[in-house]
């Protein structure tokens, strides 16, 4: 077993639990801590802390891992490591100018490029030319928008933003952000003040309406220099 100490970029949900990510604060190599579910997703008393609580945005934790656990279908989720039954340790937490030094220099096209209309995703046959599934990368600025789920009950919270040239509007997986704007009317809400996006590509998923298969990228964490109420 042995230890990391990693700073929480996303601890955002995931089926029913929760999808944790971070730099290794030593490296600053990305760590997605999984479990040995068919799935991977971390329970919330997996991750719970020797203090009590979870895991917050910046915050550095100190993790447990038996091994590193890469996707068994591709290598795209290489940040994988499989965490050990011991308890995470709070370590301290950074400050938005902190994390601001983490952030990835993102070549254009993010993930491969893509039709239009498909900017969310990557289909199965391409995910092969792909050897990572996190970024944190800075935007100018952003658009929440909220509307009703027209395939289930509730809304969603999705964000349009740019990068370099490319166009994205991704589907929103932070849980505090999901929160704020799914008790806010349906609408766009514009975020102008240089935000911190974690982006995840997920596990390959079959849509039960097109059958087709794919992995979908996803803002798994938003960090904003004023707290978004």
């Amino acid at each position: 077993m042995e230890r990391k100490s990693i700073v929480c970029f996303a601890n955002s949900r995931k089926l029913n639990r929760k999808c944790f990510a971070g730099k290794d604060i030593a490296s600053r190599s990305w760590v997605r801590p999984v479990s040995s579910r068919s799935g991977q997703e971390i329970e919330d008393t997996e991750q719970k802390l020797s203090g009590g609580g979870v895991a917050k945005l910046l915050d550095v934790i100190s993790v447990p891992f038996e091994s590193v656990r890469p996707q068994n279908h591709s290598a795209y989720q290489s940040e994988n490591c499989l965490i050990a039954n011991e308890q995470w340790k709070f370590e301290k937490s950074l400050n938005r100018h902190e994390a601001l030094t983490f952030a990835d220099s993102m070549a254009d096209p993010l993930w491969l490029r893509h039709s239009p209309g498909n900017s969310d995703r990557v289909p199965k046959n391409q995910i092969t030319k792909i050897n990572h599934s996190l970024c944190l990368l800075l935007v100018e600025k952003l658009e929440i928008t909220v509307s009703q789920n027209k395939y289930g009950e509730g809304k969603k919270v999705r964000a349009e933003f740019r990068s370099g040239v490319t166009d994205l509007d991704l589907s929103v997986t932070d849980c505090e952000i999901e929160r704020v704007f799914k008790a806010k009317e349906s609408g766009t809400y514009p975020v102008t003040q240089n935000v911190l996006l974690c982006l995840s590509l997920g596990e390959l998923y079959r849509s039960p309406r097109s059958n087709n298969e794919d992995a979908y990228k996803l803002v798994c964490g938003l960090i904003t220099q004023n707290p978004i109420v």
